[in-house]
Parts: structure tokens; C-alpha cells; sequence
């Protein structure tokens, strides 16, 4: 019997369906991998997928499927042709468990080619990095200029005093080190933009974000509330990415509170029915219209003045790409939540809702 009869994934889509080993190893691959990749489905049998993956893009993205920690994932890398050069594809990957023992045997993945796409959000991701840079420069700088000028003027007293004060030398430690705080929380955004899926505790990346907004909090009379967050809760994410979502949505609570100022609250809880874990970030702000909100998160729509509605289309497109959902929730004059959805990490426990 010819192997396209034998083979369970027959079709001659543009869509690339592979089964792989818990390893990577191919063990099943769809014609429709020929016009994708131009390999005969035949050859890649019994290589490793790895071998064909750009090597920026690597990773061990299969991992946390293969030890059942989620149990679907969707990630984006380059995929080398039989050309030579390579192609954008999205996969969405799941676990095939074995019915009896429910741990996983096998992965199950279809990909596409989004090369085209990839650009254009590519061009959207450098525009609004450039565009946030610029405004976190202002407020960071500001906040380094207070303590700086602290340092500044103790120093000029030590030098018209004959006696050595050590309260001084006391105070202006502390300024050193909140300087040296904020330029440590400031460091991820320099980093590389890699796909580099980690088990990481989503509390710690939270209270990291809120440090580096707390010079614009505090300039607007915002203060943050913190609740469900005393207990480590582990998500497998992309870092850099996660952390840009979280300060887009906590800078435009800011924002929407204005000179007024108020509270912005972050709650996060684990909904063990879903396996999810659920951050609900609320402001005190002026709110959004029901008209409006149903265009919340469509591109160049956008309820600022200066905005260019790009913010939020990134961000749920990255909530995408982690298998996570982002749920808003406004009245006007009253505030705004968003409750960002993500899958938890069997390393996760909190209360549970």
C-alpha cells in the first residue's frame, strides 16, 4: 500500500500536520509539507525537528508539553526550507496522552506559513517598543534625578562640615540603591526578543512591571493594591513578552486616571476548573462606552488622544500566542478591568476560585 493511503494525515492543504515524538523526532508528517517546505514527507521520518528550526528559535518549546505541564501551546519560529532559507510558520502543538495512564506519548502539531504576517507585526511590535521607550524615558529619568539630587546636595553639606556625618552616608546608600532598583527593572527591555518559552512565577513578573511604572504611578496619584499575590504562581511564558502586555494595560489604567489619581488593583487567582491562571488588572478611571468597547483591541482604534490603537491589538495577539484570552469589563466613570487569562503551570498553588 502506498504510504499517502497509509498515512493519517493525507490532506493537500497549505496546512503542515506533524506528529512528533516527545523529543521531536518525526514520526508522521502531511503531503502539504512538499509545497510548504519542499521536503518529501518520507525523508523527514525519524530526523529531529530541531535540525530544521532556526537556531535563534530553538529553544525547548516541546518541553513543557512532553512533561504534561500544559497541555496545548502555540509558537512561532523559522522553519528552513529545502531552498535554503527560511519561512515564519505558527504551529499549534498538543499532547496526545495515553488513555490509561494520561501522560503524554506523542505530540500532535499543525503549522502555517506567516511569513507575510510576521512582518507586519514585526513593524507594529518596533513602533509601539519605540513609542513606549520614549515614555518610559521621561518618568524614569525623572525618578533618577530625585535621588540623584539628594546624593548631590548631602554631598555638598559633607564638604562645608568639618565633622563626618554618618546619617548622611546613611541616606544617600538608600538613594544609591533605588537608582540602582529601577535601572535593574528597566534591564528587560534591552533584552533580545527570542522565542524562549520558560517556567517563570507570573507574581514576580508583576511586581517587576509595577516597580518600573512607579515613578509615572506615583507623578499621576496613583497607588498600587495588591491582592492574591503572597503565593508563587508559575505560568510558561516568554518573558519579554508577558512583561510589555502587563505594562501596556497597567500604563493605560494609569492614564485613565489622569491628574485625579485613585487605586489600580491586581488580583490574581487560579481557576482550577479551566487550569488557568487569572490576573485581573481594575482602574478608577473614566471608563469606556459599550460602543467603544466592543472595538477595544481593533487595530488604530483607540479612546486617546495621541494613541494609535496598536497597544492592544499586540497585546492580545502576544495573549495569543500563550493560549490565554483577555476579557474587558468597563462603566463609565466608574473604571476598567482587564482579566488576562493564561494557562497555569502544574507548579502553581493558590486559592482556588
Amino acid at each position: 500500500m502506498e504510504r499517502e493511503k497509509d498515512c493519517i494525515f493525507a490532506s493537500k492543504n497549505s496546512e503542515v500536520i506533524i506528529r512528533r515524538s516527545l523529543k521531536g523526532v518525526f514520526l508522521d508528517v502531511s503531503p502539504s509539507v512538499k509545497t510548504a517546505f519542499g521536503y518529501d514527507p518520507e525523508n523527514l521520518i525519524g530526523k529531529s525537528c530541531f535540525d530544521y528550526i532556526h537556531s535563534d528559535d530553538v529553544g525547548d518549546f516541546l518541553s513543557p508539553l512532553a512533561k504534561g505541564e500544559i497541555e496545548i501551546a502555540t509558537f512561532t519560529y523559522r522553519v528552513k526550507h529545502s531552498g535554503g532559507h527560511y519561512i515564519w510558520i505558527e504551529t499549534t502543538a498538543v499532547a496526545v496522552k495515553n488513555p490509561h495512564s494520561n501522560i503524554p506519548i506523542e505530540i500532535l502539531s499543525i503549522g502555517r506559513d506567516i511569513t507575510d504576517r510576521k512582518k507586519t507585526y514585526d513593524q507594529v511590535i518596533e513602533a509601539e517598543n519605540l513609542s513606549a521607550i520614549g515614555q518610559l524615558a521621561a518618568g524614569i529619568a525623572h525618578d533618577i534625578r530625585n535621588p540623584l539630587t539628594t546624593v548631590k546636595g548631602f554631598l555638598q553639606l559633607m564638604g562645608s562640615q568639618k565633622e563626618f556625618n554618618n546619617e548622611y552616608l546613611i541616606l544617600m546608600q538608600n538613594e544609591i540603591e533605588r537608582i540602582e532598583q529601577i535601572t535593574k527593572e528597566l534591564m528587560f527591555i534591552g533584552k533580545p526578543s527570542v522565542n524562549n518559552y520558560e517556567q517563570l512565577d507570573i507574581i514576580k513578573i508583576l511586581k517587576e512591571v509595577t516597580m518600573l511604572l512607579k515613578p509615572e504611578a506615583i507623578s499621576n496619584n496613583v497607588s498600587f493594591e495588591y491582592s492574591g499575590m503572597h503565593i508563587p504562581v508559575f505560568i510558561v511564558c516568554e518573558e519579554i513578552k508577558v512583561k510589555q502586555v502587563f505594562m501596556n494595560i497597567i500604563k493605560n489604567g494609569i492614564e485613565a486616571m489622569g491628574c485625579k489619581g485613585g487605586t489600580l488593583t491586581l488580583d490574581v487567582t487560579i481557576n482550577n476548573q479551566e487550569n488557568r491562571v487569572v490576573i485581573a488588572i481594575s482602574d478608577e478611571g473614566c471608563g469606556i462606552s459599550q460602543d467603544d468597547l466592543e472595538k477595544i483591541g481593533e487595530p488604530f482604534f483607540t479612546t486617546k488622544a495621541k494613541g494609535n490603537g496598536l497597544g492592544l491589538m499586540m497585546c492580545n495577539k502576544i495573549i495569543q500566542e500563550h493560549n490565554g484570552s483577555i476579557d474587558v469589563t468597563s462603566e463609565l466613570n466608574q473604571g476598567t478591568t482587564f482579566k488576562i487569562a493564561l494557562p497555569k503551570s502544574a507548579k502553581s498553588g493558590m486559592i482556588a476560585i
